[in-house]
């Protein structure tokens, strides 16, 4: 099995080495590589069953049950031989970049939708929706389906079966997902979204599906007319998740009643991996867990046995005993398997009742607004009179002031933990803004723990607050202040020519601070090892730069761009001084470029493109997703060996486990200023 983690954990950069070059060859080995991202793997699993209760699911069976042989297949026209113009834009998704938002918009995305002979599929639904890093998920900055904007954009296909998506960000990743009534869904490509670039996708085939067949009973055999549900498990942290009515709207999950007979028929399933469940009034639910419907191979007819009804009831209160109104109440079962989920919410006392239980152990988890989180592991089936306590959550209040005392009106705070053990502090994903003439605040949305408050605002340096300890109440009196911070100026040039270079990013870090931060398992967002809060700005066209009320002390200045080869400069600031840092000279790193096609020489649109590098120092890695042309372009590489694997779409998931057949992978000896070029070949997903 060859493991490839969507965000890999790294060290520092490998130091240039000097070696004679030794061009591209076929790697099918690197067995210290496969450990490291062995034990990634481990990581990222582990991380994946804290936030669940449930045993491992067991691995899925494919029974030998075969599709339909589908209708043969002719060339599918592409979107030219239709005439399809650039039309202007009439309407806007909140996805698609408005021009005040200081975003860069992509060029036009556009592609068609078509059966399985080739025609068009008119008023097909084709949802966008952004793919998120895993450091975004633990962290807690995810945006939520709830959001006002949705990281989403949806458009219909017109009478030849046509999208266009017009104004994408730039530098997005979005995965596309293809919904007609007519049709099972399906996947399209993985789209790239690349300034002013226009880009039409491979079309997306529409065909008939699966169908799957069962029926429902007792446990004495009589038949059921169950409600019976399939969902699709989430494969990526763009999915839906467990909103119920997206996933209804999107054809993730299919519900039907059984007849008199107890027998169903789903039409329609879209391939994956999917949870079966059949629930009726009175009696207990049942699940299959996982159902494989991949690669034509199809379960056999599905029996689900109902057993009795078992329930789970009691109350939640505070503190002081008073009942917590509308509280969401969450269980599932930890065993035996399969794991199944239910939910209830508080009534005006408080009381709950879960229903519809089979038998089993559960573990009980309760939000409500205004309180911390609460568990109750190990409860039995039918338990009764449970009594769960709510603690309230406590907050913080203060002034942040000059250092003459005078308040600060206007101010942003960040929420981070403190640890024993480092001294580094903790993302939390909170940040508030503040206006008032006095400089007052209050937070008061906080779990018992131990935090630090970090205050922005442009006309000061960053600055943070003791450290306090948040229980129940609100902790007074935690006052910040503020003063002037450093100001750092230079111009970058590049180095072989003394031309400017504009356009560079230059950003002030602490000293432990190096390139593979930004490139480890969170991908930068687990903050500066130092807790130096980031200042930066980009070179303007004389390659001049200017940052003002930069954080004192010692610090690293970070210079790059997409091409040259990052310097990290060290340098000591002091309040309100000035640092001139001279003419900063960057050097042009290698190039790697090339394309990813699949068996049939045709590109892999969507596949995933890892390159990695490892020395004594650490481990180095980043991923790029392929263009609709299937190329991709790595640069401002030092010079070392890599690694370079390609990952098809259907393998490259959040907790991918492909094999390494699934993936074309070689070994490049790259030295600075270099242009290499390769050519990666994986087979093709059909």
């Amino acid at each position: 099995m060859f493991f490839v983690a969507k965000l890999v954990r790294n060290s520092m950069p490998s130091p240039h080495s000097k070696h004679a070059s030794r061009g591209v060859s076929s790697q099918r080995g690197g067995a210290s590589l496969l450990v490291l991202v062995a034990v990634i793997a481990l990581l990222a699993a582990a991380a994946f069953l804290l936030f669940s209760d449930s045993p491992p699911t067991p691995r899925p069976q494919f029974p030998d049950a075969q599709l339909e042989t589908p209708a043969p297949e002719r060339p599918v026209p592409t979107v030219a031989e239709f005439q399809a113009e650039d039309l202007p834009v009439k309407e806007r998704n909140d996805i698609e970049v408005a021009t005040e938002s200081g975003q860069i918009a992509g060029g036009l995305i556009l592609g068609r939708v078509v059966d399985d002979l080739g025609n068009p599929v008119p008023d097909a639904m084709v949802v966008l929706s952004e793919r998120f890093g895993l450091g975004q998920s633990f962290l807690g900055n995810m945006p939520q389906e709830s959001d006002k904007k949705h990281p989403g954009s949806q458009k219909r296909t017109d009478a030849n079966g046509v999208y266009r998506f017009h104004r994408m960000p730039s530098g997005k990743i979005f995965e596309m997902w293809v919904r007609h009534d007519d049709f099972a869904p399906t996947a399209g490509p993985t789209v790239v979204v690349q300034k002013d670039q226009k880009q039409e996708l491979p079309p997306v085939v529409l065909k008939s599906g699966f169908v799957l067949r069962g029926y429902v009973t007792d446990i004495g055999g009589n038949p059921l007319q169950a409600l019976v549900q399939i969902t699709m498990q989430q494969a990526s942290l763009s999915s839906p998740g467990s909103n119920i009515a997206k996933n209804l709207e999107l054809g993730r999950t299919l519900e039907v009643v059984a007849g008199a007979d107890g027998h169903f028929e789903i039409p329609r399933v879209a391939q994956g991996i999917w949870r079966l469940r059949a629930t009726y009034e009175g009696y207990g639910s049942a699940e299959i867990n996982p159902l494989v419907m991949m690669n034509g191979k199809v379960p056999d007819e599905q029996h689900i046995e109902l057993g009795p009804e078992y329930t789970i009831s009691g109350r939640v209160i505070d503190g002081q005993g008073a009942p917590v109104v509308n509280a969401q109440v969450n269980t599932a079962r930890s065993r035996p398997r399969p794991p199944m989920s239910f939910s209830a919410t508080t009534d005006e006392q408080g009381a709950f009742t879960l229903k519809g239980l089979p038998n089993g152990m559960f573990g009980i988890y309760v939000e409500a607004e205004g309180f911390s989180s609460s568990r109750r592991p190990n409860v039995e089936s039918n338990s009764k009179d449970i009594e769960i306590v709510m603690q309230v959550r406590g907050g913080v209040s203060g002034r942040v002031v000059q250092q003459s005392g005078a308040p600060v009106s206007d101010f942003s705070l960040t929420v981070l933990t403190t640890h024993r053990g480092t001294p580094q502090y903790g993302v939390t994903g909170k940040r508030y803004a503040f206006s008032d003439p006095n400089g007052n605040f209050e937070i008061a949305d906080l779990d018992p723990g131990s935090y630090v408050l970090m205050a922005d605002n442009k006309s000061y340096a960053p600055s943070y607050s003791p450290g306090f300890r948040v229980d129940r109440d609100i902790v007074q009196g935690i006052d910040i202040s503020v003063r002037k911070g450093a100001r750092v100026f230079g111009q970058v040039v590049d180095l072989s020519t003394g031309k400017a270079v504009s356009n560079a990013s230059v950003s002030v870090h602490g000293v432990d601070f190096q390139k593979n931060n930004l490139n480890n398992l969170f991908g930068g967002g687990l903050g500066d090892p130092n807790n130096v809060p980031k200042t930066e700005t980009t070179t303007g066209r004389d390659g001049r730069f200017d940052l003002l009320n930069v954080y004192p002390g010692d610090v690293v200045l970070q210079v790059k761009t997409r091409d040259h080869i990052a310097r990290y400069i060290p340098v000591n600031l002091q309040p309100e001084s000035r640092a001139d840092m001279g003419t900063i000279k960057l050097n042009l790193g290698g190039v790697l470029s090339g394309s990813v096609t699949d068996s049939t020489g045709r590109p892999s649109v969507g596949c995933t493109v890892y390159l990695t590098k490892q020395s004594a120092a650490g481990f180095f890695n980043e991923q790029l997703t392929v263009n609709a042309r299937g190329e991709f372009r790595y640069s401002g590489l030092a010079t070392g060996d890599y690694d370079i694997v390609a990952i098809s779409p259907s393998t490259s998931g959040l907790l991918a486990f492909p094999n390494e057949s699934d993936g074309s992978r070689k070994r490049i000896y790259l030295t600075e200023g270099s242009d290499n070029k390769v050519v990666l070949r994986i087979p093709s997903s059909e």
